[in-house]
């Protein structure tokens, strides 16, 4: 079962994780690109939805109630050496294994493709409807 409270939590410890990131010309990069697409999908409370973690520089989503995920359903959000951006719908860890799906983009257009991902995720491990903000323009 999904709890709000919880997950809410871990994105609010992920977005001050990311705001600690050093002001440096890497880092700084970075956390324009990550954080809006967070900051968004908290104003449209997908973090009540969802539990938020950091692996790395790797953002990771999950529907589950535990930190530390094995070979567990996720979407990983990361930055690329270009700066583009790749959204992954895996169950393994997109530092040693290619992901089963996932999509490369700027960050101009990455926010539909992860609230797809996420919508995606949501279908594959919680019995619940699709909530509508999820489905929501």
């Amino acid at each position: 079962m999904v709890n709000a409270d919880e997950n809410r939590a871990t994105w609010q410890q992920v977005l001050r994780y990311i705001r600690e990131h050093p002001d440096d010309e890497y880092w700084s990069r970075w956390r324009a690109i990550v954080s809006p697409i967070l900051e968004h999908a908290v104003e449209l409370e997908f973090d009540s939805l969802f539990r938020a973690g950091m692996s790395m520089s790797h953002v990771i989503f999950s529907t589950l109630d535990h930190h530390g995920l094995r070979d567990e359903p996720r979407v990983t959000l990361e930055v690329m050496k270009d700066w583009r951006i790749r959204i992954s719908l895996t169950r393994d860890n997109v530092w040693f294994h290619a992901p089963t799906q996932f999509a490369v983009l700027d960050d101009s257009t990455a926010f539909q493709t992860f609230r797809r991902y996420l919508w995606h995720l949501w279908e594959d491990t919680v019995p619940e409807a699709i909530p509508e903000r999820l489905r929501s323009r």
